[in-house]
């Protein structure tokens, strides 16, 4: 390489894994025009792996000067997914644009479910690569933590009007009166720098904040749809084991202020993301109210979950779901006039009312999801303990552990 001491991790011109004039793998698909394309071998491409601002490799087919991007790798039907459409002969050579068919890696190939190639795990400092291995050495990376709370504070239009919480502050300059009744005789200028302590007197609901709620928010009961009602559980009853949990990310900024999301759309999005649920998983919603989080149109922004998507997701066996929106529902602002029109009851809070046939939690105004991958991650998102609540506050947290995810 180069200058891999700073970052330049190209090769030289006279580097022994440049592999001249040898494509690393042929096209398998017959003849055509399309955006997905079968090969060989996709060990040798990157998509990105889900890593936040990578971008996957760009290719180019043998006797055709069109480049395309790299949307997604699939080992398992050996295809690429490309970020536009090309054409293609069957047997054709594929690489990376270079001077030679492909000068990127030597001919030691990597197993495809480690896709990642030298070049990138090196330049990402996930792997350390020696001259004489013939696989690149995998080392833990650090953990990181990602914060996916709003604050709590005044001021800001988090919630509708009267519903927001209050913050008084009481400062260091003025709380000597709190102090001085504990100790008789004690006059301000006795303390270091004539200074009290600081302390805030807050007033707010537990539905203010990033929050978890309980299925007692939802209705009285719960888990008629498995055969068995019961009482719903309230947020000290929560099984804590629901609330850190690796978790998957479903994007839905596209759609719009007040669409319902239906099964079909999570469905979708989930082969887009090539992922299957699995139970216990925590299930978040990237909408558009993310971008409007301290904004006047905040509360009535992003699509909502309806009861149909809500259900597909707790008959996989997901009990925790949550949305940066102020509501796992579609604003109540365009719900009510779909019930002005329909005076149908069931459109309202249907995604909530899922909870009277299996019981779950949702949090609600999470923040900064548009920083989190699809999946390779945790969420701990655990609630305050308040006796017999609705709902307890929580400091949510996205982990990127591999020791968690190994």
């Amino acid at each position: 390489m180069r200058d891999p001491a700073n970052g330049d991790f190209a090769l030289r011109p006279d580097s022994p894994v440049i592999d001249k004039g040898v494509f690393p793998t042929r096209i398998t698909s017959n003849n055509g025009t399309g955006n997905i394309v079968g090969v060989e071998d996709t060990g040798w491409f990157f998509d990105g792996y889900g890593i936040e601002g990578e971008r996957g490799d760009i290719v180019q087919i043998e006797g055709s000067g069109a480049r395309a991007r790299i949307l997604k790798v699939d080992d398992a039907r050996k295809t690429l997914k490309l970020d536009r459409e090309v054409s293609w002969m069957k047997g054709a050579g594929i690489a990376l644009p270079g001077t030679a068919p492909h000068r990127t890696l030597a001919r030691t190939r990597l197993s495809s479910a480690r896709r990642f190639a030298v070049r990138h795990w090196v330049a990402h400092g996930i792997v350390r690569y020696c001259r004489n291995q013939a696989e690149p050495q995998r080392i833990t990376m650090p953990r990181r933590l990602v914060d996916l709370s709003i604050y709590l504070e005044n001021d800001i239009p988090s919630d509708p009007p009267g519903m927001a919480p209050k913050i008084r502050y009481f400062t260091h300059d003025n709380t000597f009166a709190q102090i001085e009744p504990f100790f008789p005789g004690l006059k301000k200028e006795d303390m270091p720098d004539g200074e009290g302590w600081a302390v805030e007197q807050v007033s707010l609901s537990t539905h203010n904040g990033t929050h978890l709620d309980a299925p007692f928010h939802f209705h009285s009961t719960q888990d008629a749809a498995l055969g068995i009602r019961k009482p719903a559980l309230t947020i000290d009853e929560v099984p804590l084991d629901w609330c850190f949990q690796p978790a998957v990310k479903l994007d839905f900024r596209h759609l719009g202020d007040g669409y319902v999301v239906t099964a079909s759309d999570v469905e979708r999005e989930l082969e887009r993301i090539g992922h299957t649920l699995q139970p216990l998983e925590i299930v978040v919603v990237n909408t558009r109210a993310g971008s409007r989080y301290g904004h006047g149109d905040y509360v009535s922004a992003g699509c909502g979950m309806g009861y149909e998507a809500t259900m597909y997701l707790l008959e996989r066996g997901v009990r925790l779901t949550g949305t940066d929106a102020w509501s796992w529902d579609a604003p109540f602002v365009h719900t009510a006039g779909k019930y002005a029109e329909t005076r149908d009851a069931s459109l309202i809070w249907e995604g909530h009312k899922a909870g009277r046939d299996i019981g779950y939690c949702h949090i609600e105004k999470l923040h900064n999801l548009e920083a989190l991958p699809a999946n390779g991650f945790f969420i701990s998102c655990f609630p305050h303990k308040i006796r017999g609540a609705s709902a307890g506050w929580t400091r949510a947290v996205a982990i990127f552990d591999d020791a968690l995810t190994a």
